[in-house]
């Protein structure tokens, strides 16, 4: 339990430097810097174990578990970092709705928040970028590695019983 409460606590001092050096500029969502610092955070976990000689080499105990778990936090971190970079459009829409004095807002409202090209040719790019589409001059086809992710989403989302949409 010691070593569950350690990688914990690691863990929340790589989050509270995150939003510092954030803050300051420093760390915004660059995947190699937020790496460098949960590295920088093990290291202290490993030196704090070995200090108080909570980790032993010889056999490979649940120790460990606690330092995989830390790194499974990070991970986890690092993928939602970066899915926050972006505004999701329901986003918007909450927002525009919180601002409203009235707390609703007309379906026209709601179509000026969007411009085609946030709205659809960023999509697009996006999809290019990853490999899941190509396009061909004004044309744009399905790659395989489109067809897998789609296949994924359609499976998941007939475990909860909603349609894939569009």
């Amino acid at each position: 339990m010691v070593y569950f409460f350690l990688a914990s606590i690691c863990f929340i001092l790589f989050i509270f430097s995150h939003v510092v050096t954030y803050r300051l500029g420093i760390i915004c969502f660059e995947n190699w810097k937020l790496i460098l610092l949960a590295l920088i955070w093990s290291i202290f976990y490993l030196l704090l174990a070995f200090k108080t000689n909570l980790l032993a080499f010889s056999v490979v105990k649940l120790e460990w578990s606690s330092y995989v778990c830390y790194w499974l936090f990070i991970l986890w971190y690092i993928g939602e970092m970066t899915t926050i970079q972006y505004s999701s459009p329901s986003m918007k829409i909450l927002k525009a709705l919180l601002r409203h004095p009235e707390k609703r807002i007309r379906t026209q409202d709601v179509q000026s928040l969007f411009t085609d090209q946030e709205f659809i040719i960023d999509r697009l790019d996006d999809l290019v970028l990853n490999d899941h589409v190509k396009k061909d001059g004004s044309l744009y086809f399905i790659q395989p590695r489109g067809k897998l992710i789609a296949a994924v989403f359609k499976i998941y989302r007939a475990i909860l019983g909603r349609s894939l949409g569009g």
